[in-house]
């Protein structure tokens, strides 16, 4: 299983890196709403500050593959 990890925007300020999960406990909202913050975060019109957006962390989503690996 792949496992992604996303940076967390609100108001254009990085509050949160973390899984879906992680993101969706750390704000009490749904996976769902995660979702959609990555889908503007997809969308550049979107991905200011005005909007809430989650953005894929390359290098997080690396580290934790490799380390998933080993295990």
């Amino acid at each position: 299983m792949v496992v992604k990890v996303f940076d967390a925007y609100i108001k254009g300020e990085k509050k949160a890196t973390g899984t879906i999960d992680e993101i969706a406990d750390y704000f009490d909202v749904s996976r769902n709403s995660i979702s959609l913050w990555i889908k503007n975060g997809k969308d550049p019109k979107k991905a200011k500050p005005k909007y809430k957006h989650a953005i894929l962390n390359k290098e997080k989503t690396k580290e934790l593959t490799e380390q998933k690996k080993k295990e």
